[in-house]
């Protein structure tokens, strides 16, 4: 059995939910995969040279993980309805076995030609 086809048995075993992908293209297809509303420590250090100050907090980080090879060349473009939500992916992270991980945001930002972002919806 191929490294493919274990990974396609173990998300048929784990498949929580399913997502509805429209690409930039306008194909429109839906993806088996596992949604974790992530939690992640964020911590601010305050500038200069003392180590007091700063803020730590927690905050939510939607996560979905799939073997599907159709998001092989997703782009922040390709929004992701997901429990009736809609999503984008800045930045895919793939582990080179067949799985991959769509760290989610409601928004991107999109360069306002400066060196910022504007923060506008895609």
């Amino acid at each position: 059995m191929s490294r493919f086809d274990i990974v396609d048995r173990t998300m048929l075993i784990c498949a929580d939910s399913t997502v509805r992908v429209l690409t930039d293209t306008g194909e429109s297809f839906e993806v088996a995969g596992i949604f974790d509303n992530a939690e992640r420590n964020v911590e601010h250090k305050r500038d200069g040279g003392t180590d007091t100050g700063g803020l730590k907090y927690t905050s939510r980080q939607p996560v979905f993980t799939s073997a599907d090879q159709r998001f092989a060349g997703i782009t922040k473009a390709w929004r992701l309805t997901l429990r009736g939500k809609d999503y984008y992916c800045p930045e895919p992270h793939s582990d080179g076995a067949g799985w991959v991980t769509l760290w989610l945001a409601d928004w991107v930002a999109v360069s306002n030609g400066e060196g910022g972002s504007n923060g506008i919806w895609r």
